[in-house]
């Protein structure tokens, strides 16, 4: 059955843009675009909350499938790393033992698999013309295997192979990283050799190396591949061994290719330590990543293949406290991370892999970071911050990194918990809260056109504040002569009364010393701008 809705384009205030719409309501989830249409999970009282589609535009939105017929909800978990070759495979939270898969048209939307052998599907990757995917095993989180599936209805086996007379009988889920197009590495479990490292082509699976090879229970139940990424055809990933501990390793795929690249935390060998590097992420010639040598705790690190160019960027919490360095992403040319210097709390980081040349690009005085994300597109970068001011908003910055906040969706300290920005048709598309229930989040968009601060702050671009630090009074200068409102608050919101001497002078003479914010307005009570002033 297809199911059309009359999609809702309201208004909002914004601090940052005007613009904004609110697109849906009850519309969350990631959002996938497929075939130049967007895909996502949206939620009605006749239906529930099903698979739906849109090309943006009231005619082109509809129910893709309803799942669980009804109003009861199937829920689908989507994510844009499971489109393959122009079809989206996912499942329901709600029909754990199903999958199902889509082109973005209704009779493009069927269910390839439903088997109670199945659970919870996942890891969704192609492989020598199979669709391969991850499922627990009984329903047990912490036992899984690995399936197989062609692009037809009801063709899925289990990857059970025996060899050497050994079977595999549990996988790590957080190791499975395609080598080729050809072949799968996993980390797996065997009865006889405990955990190693193998390689699957859908049909055949033979081990790789066993990292650890001796009969120590122990040692055999640590898992050797952990974290993986393929960069350029080599896999690089933190693997286990009984001297060093998890350390930075590469494969090609063969055991002859594998090898340990750098022991980062030489000097601490005790089992389930080492440098653990995690988050590969390539910039240009470099790749970076997060490991603790023991010294400085977790940072980011660098290389550029060889052990020599191993090493740690910057302390940037000296001593041996960590960072806590999270969501590593390329963007203009550098790496953009969230980190924590130790006094500032978390903010956004950039490098370009020197120690100088890594510095703090959000405001550590108003802005910090209240959630791990990051979501780029062309030209800019996206993430949530938390203002004292108006809480947990979306924050965008730019090629010239300019900070700027889209709007208060949800005005007071709470903020809207924004997420899942997707650019589409010249859109650009989030989720995030309005009010303080899970129920109440929906879709906001803003077009493309609207997103260039420069546009958008040529009417201010010229409106100063100073004298800036200040003790009796400061002034409010423009060249077109805009007579502007203000409010004055403080850090944490809260307002304080200033008095006008004259056309744009206040007096702050009574105020304690610190940092404070100007809200201005224009004539017609819109906001145009916030200006950051010290009172000494």
């Amino acid at each position: 059955m297809m199911k059309k809705i009359l999609l809702i384009f309201s208004f909002i205030s914004s601090i940052g843009y005007a613009q904004l719409e609110e697109f849906l309501p009850r519309a969350y989830g990631e959002p996938i675009i497929l075939n130049n249409k967007m895909v996502f999970s949206y939620f009605t009282p006749e239906f529930g909350s099903e698979l739906w589609v849109t090309d943006g535009t009231a005619s082109g939105t509809q129910m893709l499938a309803d799942i669980i017929t009804g109003p009861n909800s199937s829920n689908p978990i989507l994510s844009k790393t499971y489109v393959i070759d122009d079809v989206l495979y996912f499942r329901g939270a709600n029909t754990p033992n199903s999958v199902w898969r889509t082109d973005g048209t209704p009779q493009g939307t069927f269910q390839l698999v439903n088997n109670n052998q199945i659970f919870d599907a996942t890891g969704f990757v192609k492989c020598n013309g199979f669709i391969l995917f991850a499922s627990k095993i009984g329903g047990n989180d912490t036992l899984w295997r690995l399936w197989r599936m062609t692009t037809f209805p009801n063709s899925e086996l289990p990857i059970i192979n025996t060899f050497d007379g050994k079977v595999i009988n549990n996988i790590t889920l957080n190791s499975v990283v395609k080598l080729n197009e050809s072949t799968v590495m996993f980390g797996a479990n065997t009865n006889q050799d405990g955990w190693a490292i193998f390689g699957t082509t859908g049909a055949t699976t033979e081990m790789i190396i066993d990292l650890y090879q001796g009969n120590n229970s122990t040692y055999n139940n640590y898992r050797q591949i952990n974290s993986p990424r393929n960069i350029d055809g080599k896999i690089y990933f933190s693997g286990f061994q009984e001297a060093t501990g998890f350390e930075l390793w590469t494969s090609l795929g063969s055991a002859s290719s594998t090898n340990l690249l750098k022991d980062i935390n030489p000097n601490n060998t005790i089992v389930n330590a080492g440098g653990s590097p995690s988050a590969f992420t390539k910039v240009g010639n470099t790749i970076y990543f997060t490991a603790n040598d023991g010294i400085n705790g977790r940072e980011v690190w660098k290389t550029e293949g060889t052990a020599a160019s191993t090493q740690m960027v910057k302390d940037v919490t000296p001593g041996n406290a960590s960072s806590l360095p999270q969501s590593l992403i390329e963007f203009n040319g550098f790496l953009y991370f969230s980190q924590s210097d130790g006094t500032n709390g978390t903010h956004v980081w950039k490098t370009d892999g020197t120690e100088l040349g890594t510095v703090m690009v959000s405001d550590a005085l108003t802005t910090s970071i209240s959630s791990a994300f990051f979501d780029k597109t062309s030209d800019k970068l996206f993430f949530a911050g938390f203002s004292p001011i108006y809480g947990n908003e979306l924050f965008m910055i730019d090629e010239n990194d300019q900070l700027t906040m889209i709007a208060d969706i949800n005005p007071g300290i709470n903020g809207s918990d924004p997420g899942r920005v997707i650019e589409y048709n010249g859109y650009i598309y989030f989720i995030a809260k309005f009010g303080n229930n899970v129920n109440t989040y929906r879709t906001y968009r803003i077009a493309t056109s609207n997103l260039n601060v420069e546009s958008q702050n040529q009417s201010i671009a010229n409106i100063k504040i100073y004298p800036n630090p200040a003790s009796d009074y400061f002034e409010i200068t423009s060249t077109d002569d805009q007579t502007v409102e203000i409010e004055f608050v403080d850090i944490m919101g809260k307002k304080h009364p200033v008095n006008e001497l004259s056309k744009n002078k206040f007096d702050i003479s009574h105020l304690s010393n610190g940092i404070y914010i100007v809200k201005l307005k224009n004539y017609n009570n819109q906001q145009i701008s916030n200006l950051k002033i010290v009172k000494k």
